[in-house]
């Protein structure tokens, strides 16, 4: 890890049933809630940006947050290999973010992969936002435990 970097939501070291839940979030207009009531709704612009910033930041890892208002912030990524890992830029986030609004962290798999890496996993375990893996075709949504994830479409997404 970077000196000065944000690795997803965890530390190392993590033992223990590292299962997740994914719902790929497919379709726009979805509203997607998880245990802590933070509540993101993916309209075609948050699909078409998150996409189109994999496909720009290849062959490298992007990453950000989605925030609970909608709004999606890109975060420099530190890491000292970012072709298969993402660190964020603790500078950065202590300047442009309110931690206390995060709806969801994201990073992307330039390989198209959107299953969990390892660190991914658990990443994902201790996380208390939601967590996106974003590749230029797909995104989905991950969480700890299948009860602490509910989708459901939104007559108001648009």
């Amino acid at each position: 890890m970077a000196q000065n970097g944000f690795r997803g939501c965890a530390g190392l070291g993590v033992t223990g049933d590292l299962a997740a839940t994914a719902r790929p979030v497919r379709a726009p207009g979805v509203r997607v809630e998880n245990a802590r009531s933070f509540v993101v709704i993916f309209t075609p612009g948050h699909h078409y940006r998150l996409r189109r910033r994999a496909a720009q930041a290849a062959p490298l890892e992007a990453c950000g947050f989605v925030m609970r208002n909608g709004s999606i912030i890109d975060i420099r990524n530190v890491a000292e290999n970012p072709y298969d890992t993402f660190t964020m830029d603790l500078w950065q986030i202590s300047r442009q973010v309110d931690v206390s609004k995060i709806g969801a962290i994201w990073h992307t798999h330039p390989n198209g992969d959107i299953r969990p890496s390892r660190p991914d996993l658990e990443a994902i375990r201790l996380c208390e936002w939601g967590y996106i893996i974003v590749s230029s075709d797909e995104i989905a949504w991950y969480e700890s435990t299948l009860k602490a994830f509910s989708s459901r479409p939104d007559a108001t997404a648009r």
